[in-house]
């Protein structure tokens, strides 16, 4: 029988997650924005305002050794073996200062293991479920879309785009609730942005298939509609989001960030309510940031969060993070970890991890994630481990090498 406290010190002495992308991605999104967006960098017009384009692509392979118990008393581990390449690849074009059109796709090899590629490249996707890895599903897909929209902009003070995209919102980085539009990532959708002063104001209308009884002639009410009012001055940002969806209900967000003594401090409130009853339920998140400098940098994360969304109960869970800069710059050496935790069910998940680059483009990761608690608790019914193993120890060997040329 393995005793938890060895789990605890083995993983903080190994110090990723299920990959080291899926967790060092947790901490590269930590920005001063308000909201969020998934935008690439507009490529620049040259003075002669001729059209630029700009192709780039992705090439990516990736094996991974999963290793682990599914349960304390289990005497010989369950292994498994995880692969794929993986190609994407893309345009930028902006023919006029005023338009730009960007597309994307890519394929795995093998096919069918949709669902643990997402898990590998975004860890967690819930926000309060945090992932190993996860079951494959059958698929036929040979090749997907990953983008495909166009921008226009108007007299530079608004901006307009169709098309499919995905839009992040909120402040949260280890929970995420504020972000209330995380349908685009799998609609068509049409986003329409403006500033004036201190005021920064985003609509939203999302057309997720799955919102309509009859995909061939949606109704209007079928549709998602978000709005955002972003204010920023001196040492405060805040926002005021809404997102309403028929089958879904309404969702509110009101947040507020501001920085004291080298600590970013951010909250959110959230309103929830039930379409069926019009009843509502609050949520709350509470976070902070900070930057520890000593012989190398830490990034700090701390968040709780109150999760009312559920109508009749509320789920409270804490959560910490770190992750190193560079400890040996020649061997990119970096140290990461985050821990999630239920105060209601006491179920939780730690993930240890290091990651080294010893080559150019060759990435190796060894990671460590614990999941604890009763079966019912929200993080063990959450662990999408294929072989729900409690404890695993993960080897992630990658090499990737990205293009980008403009002609």
């Amino acid at each position: 029988m393995i005793r938890p406290w060895a789990v605890l010190v083995l993983g903080l002495v190994l110090g990723t997650a299920a990959s080291a992308e899926s967790l060092d991605s947790l901490f590269d999104t930590i920005n001063s924005d308000t909201i969020v967006s998934s935008d690439k960098s507009t490529p620049k017009v040259d003075a002669l305002d001729r059209p630029v384009f700009l192709y780039f692509g992705t090439v990516e392979t990736k094996g991974i050794l999963a290793s682990g118990w599914t349960s304390p008393e289990d005497e010989v581990p369950v292994s498994s073996v995880y692969y794929y390449l993986h190609f994407q690849g893309g345009v930028d074009v902006q023919p006029i200062p005023q338009v730009r059109v960007v597309g994307t796709f890519s394929t795995y090899l093998p096919q069918g293991q949709d669902d643990l590629i997402n898990t590998l490249r975004n860890g967690t996707t819930q926000s309060n479920i945090t992932t190993t890895t996860t079951t494959p599903i059958d698929t036929k897909q040979t090749l997907g879309l990953d983008e495909l929209f166009l921008d226009y902009t108007l007299y530079d003070s608004a901006f307009f785009r169709i098309g499919k995209f995905a839009q992040t919102w909120g402040f949260g980085h280890l929970f995420n609730p504020g972000n209330l539009v995380a349908a685009t990532g799998s609609g068509v959708n049409f986003k329409g942005f403006a500033a004036a002063g201190p005021f920064a104001l985003t609509g939203l209308v999302i057309a997720d298939t799955s919102f309509f009884e009859d995909s061939t002639h949606p109704r209007a009410d079928e549709f998602g509609y978000a709005g955002s009012l972003g204010i920023s001055g001196g040492m405060f940002t805040g926002n005021l989001s809404v997102y309403k969806q028929r089958a879904a209900g309404t969702e509110l967000d009101a947040g507020l960030k501001t920085s004291l003594l080298g600590f970013d401090l951010y909250s959110e409130l959230l309103g929830y309510q039930n379409h069926v009853t019009n009843k509502w339920w609050p949520g709350l998140l509470a976070g902070t940031y900070y930057q520890l400098k000593t012989s190398w940098s830490w990034k700090l994360l701390a968040e709780y969060w109150m999760d009312g969304s559920t109508y009749g109960t509320f789920n409270r869970s804490i959560a910490l993070g770190a992750t190193s800069d560079p400890v040996f710059k020649d061997l990119d050496l970096k140290f990461s970890a985050k821990w999630y935790h239920s105060l209601d069910d006491h179920s939780g998940q730690l993930v240890t991890g290091v990651d080294i680059s010893p080559l150019p483009k060759l990435d190796i990761a060894l990671g460590v994630p614990w999941t604890y608690g009763p079966k019912t608790g929200i993080y063990v019914a959450g662990n999408s481990d294929q072989e729900k193993r409690y404890l695993a120890f993960l080897l992630t060997i990658g090499v990737k090498f990205d293009f980008e040329k403009a002609r």
